[in-house]
């Protein structure tokens, strides 16, 4: 370390500090006044000599192309650096130098190298400048006297503009440092690659001209492949306008089929109509003669009571009859009995007479005769009252029966006479529509023979329709795998023409590298490729080889990332971007709407969270049509049914393993979509 000091006039003085650290001198120069000072750090490299002994000192070593390559990579990164750190370091000074102009401050910078690198920077305030803290000079003083108080404020602001610009300098001092220790560390790599350099010349140069004579060759050869790929490319440009040709004409004859196919459709839709009408009424009427043959069997039913009621009534009539008799036959033997027992009475009467006779006394036979006479009266009125009500209840009872059959018989026949009117219009009734239902019947088999004959028509149009949709197909199928091949080879043949060219950059580049001395530079390529394929079922996969081959120690790494699709209806997931912006779902059917409200797609990538976004109620997904599913604030608008916003979530997830799933309310799968990358490194001997 050395230091110096110049003075500049009777206000400044120069007082410059170098430093040394393994042959790098860093120079710090001060200027200064009575007042303040400042630093201004201006690194110095010394121009180096080219060691004579270098070949001498080290043992010779193989070294690979690719070693030089970055050798010489690495200098002219060392070199554009250090051009960088000069810039800075200049308008470090020239900062330095306006802030001693602006302000008047007291900085002191203290460097001391260690182990490595290391700044520390001691920041000593005060007014008295340069002469220490006890100090102050008489000028300063003065100046200090005259200030009046209305100047305080501008002291405030004086102060907080030396706290700011103390804190400048402190990261000026810290860029400084780093600085310095970059460019000790760049400066040993320029000298250890220069050595690898001047090794690598020294091997190379015996076999610069067999290689360029290879070399020259293979450039050759490569232009005239490129020559023929130019003219088989423009073959195939001329063929692509009569394919795409073909194309329209093999679109334009689906369209017309398939309108075709709506109007045969649009009939078979009316003629169902029709003979649904037709079958409905001939329902209804099959109903209503089912209703009225339930009818008629309920009167039959009612008619068998009426028959068996009647029966019932004839039967207690004649028990009624029987019962009069017997009541007649019982009545002619009480009356017999009545006469036996007046007969027995009579003759008992004529006993008591008798013995009455026999008696002597008159006052006794009298008496007797009386008493006699009296017990007969009041027998017979006993007799004449029993019989009396004995037979008027049984006369009201029988006139009762009679008048009760009587009207039970009139009420049957009454009934029996509406049930036989009902019967003969119900039979009318039956037999008209019986007729009706023969009308129907004729009218429904010669629907059901127009319909078979439609439908039969039908089946052959859709025979010949899907013939045709098949052969034209087949026909697309064989066109676009035509031009698929064909893009296929174009693109093989560009990137085949982009490798040789770029080989040629590089060979060209090495050779006059070779020839100038200069040094090689490191060249890198990036080919990206891409191939889809499509399976059959309903699912299909897809695979995105981006390979990046770099040219590093003779090596190329190869990152593919694979995509697998899957569906198992109507709706399939089109794209998941590989950065999680957002996620496309396709309805695939050309007529049938997908309710999809309150769905689910699940994602998750490289084992991370997984990301849920939920469908709103109802969301309806048109046929052909597709719904995009943008992340929070990546470019996508709110506008359903053909854009929705996942407001939850910035991203659904991003990395190089990934897998996206569509779900319906009852978590059953629906479609999935699967990305995967794989990584090869091939290295060349």
């Amino acid at each position: 370390m050395s230091s110096g000091k110049e003075f500049s006039g009777n206000e400044f003085c120069l007082e410059s500090t170098q430093i040394e650290f393994s042959g790098e001198r860093a120079t710090l120069t001060v200027l200064s006044n009575r007042h303040a000072h400042c630093f201004i750090p201006i690194v110095e490299r010394p121009k180096r000599k080219r060691p004579s002994s270098i070949a001498t000192t080290r043992p010779p070593r193989s070294v690979k192309p690719s070693q030089a390559s970055k050798a010489i990579t690495m200098k002219s990164t060392t070199t554009k650096e250090l051009r960088t750190t000069s810039t800075e370091i200049k308008i470090a000074s020239r900062i330095g130098v306006e802030q001693m102009r602006s302000s008047s401050y007291h900085s002191n910078y203290l460097m001391s190298p260690t182990s490595g690198y290391r700044n520390e920077s001691v920041y000593n305030t005060s007014v008295g400048g340069l002469y220490g803290p006890g100090s102050r000079p008489e000028r300063l003083t003065s100046d200090r006297r005259s200030l009046s108080g209305g100047s305080l404020s501008a002291a405030v602001s004086i102060r907080d503009s030396r706290e700011r610009e103390k804190k400048e300098i402190s990261d000026l001092n810290d860029r400084l440092a780093s600085y310095i220790e970059k460019v000790r560390f760049l400066d040993a790599q320029n000298r250890k690659m220069n050595n690898d350099l001047e090794l690598f010349r020294a091997r190379m140069g015996k076999d610069t001209l067999s290689t360029k004579a290879m070399y020259e060759g293979e450039i050759a050869e490569a232009r005239k492949l490129i020559a023929a790929t130019e003219v088989e490319r423009g073959e195939l440009e001329k063929q692509i306008p009569k394919l795409q040709a073909e194309i329209t004409e093999y679109r334009k004859k689906y369209d017309d089929a398939l309108r075709g196919h709506d109007v045969d459709k649009k009939k078979i839709d009316d003629l169902i109509v029709n003979f649904t009408g037709i079958e409905n009424e001939s329902n209804l009427l099959r109903r209503r003669i089912a209703e009225l043959e339930g009818e008629v069997g309920e009167l039959k039913k009612i008619n068998v009571t009426d028959n068996s009621n009647f029966t019932r009534a004839r039967t207690a009539i004649d028990q009624e009859s029987l019962s009069r008799i017997d009541f007649q036959n019982r009545a002619q033997m009480m009356l017999e009995e009545i006469e036996f027992i007046r007969r027995e009475h009579d003759q008992e009467l004529s006993d008591l007479h008798a013995v009455a006779a026999r008696d002597t006394t008159s006052e006794n036979r009298e008496y007797f005769k009386n008493e006699l006479a009296s017990a007969i009266r009041a027998i017979r009125g006993d007799y004449d009252q029993i019989m009396a009500g004995h037979r008027s209840d049984i006369e009201s009872w029988y006139h009762l029966k009679v008048q009760e059959i009587s009207t039970a018989s009139n009420r049957h026949t009454l009934e029996r006479g509406y049930a036989k009117e009902e019967v003969k219009r119900l039979r009318s009734q039956l037999t008209d529509l019986r007729t009706r239902l023969a009308d129907f019947e004729g009218r429904n088999s010669l629907l059901e023979k127009q319909v078979g004959d439609l439908n039969f028509q039908m089946e052959d149009e859709q025979k010949t329709y899907e013939f045709t949709l098949k052969e034209r197909d087949e026909q697309t199928r064989r066109v676009r795998e035509e031009c698929e091949a064909l893009m296929l080879e174009l693109q093989n043949l560009l990137d085949t023409k982009q490798t040789l060219e770029a080989e040629i950059v590089q060979y060209r580049k090495l050779l006059e590298g070779e020839e100038s001395r200069a040094g090689l530079r490191r060249l890198a390529q990036q080919v990206k490729t891409s191939e889809i394929s499509v399976t059959d079922g309903g699912s299909h996969s897809s695979v995105v080889e981006s390979s990046e081959k770099t040219s590093k120690e003779m090596g190329e790494t190869t990152n593919k990332i694979h995509y697998h699709a899957t569906a198992k209806g109507n709706l399939s997931i089109q794209d998941a971007s590989a950065d999680g912006k957002f996620i496309v779902i396709e309805n695939t059917n050309s007529t049938k709407e997908e309710n999809i409200g309150e769905w689910q797609i699940k994602r998750s990538a490289d084992n991370g969270p997984e990301v849920v976004f939920t469908f709103p109620k109802g969301f309806i997904l048109k046929p052909l049509k597709t719904v995009k599913i943008w992340a929070r604030d990546q470019g996508g608008e709110n506008e359903p049914p053909d854009q929705l916003i996942f407001d939850k979530e910035d991203s659904f997830g991003s990395g190089s393993n990934a897998k996206t799933v569509l779900v319906n309310e009852s978590g059953e799968e629906f479609a999935s979509h699967l990305q995967t990358t794989t990584q090869s490194t091939v290295i060349y001997a």
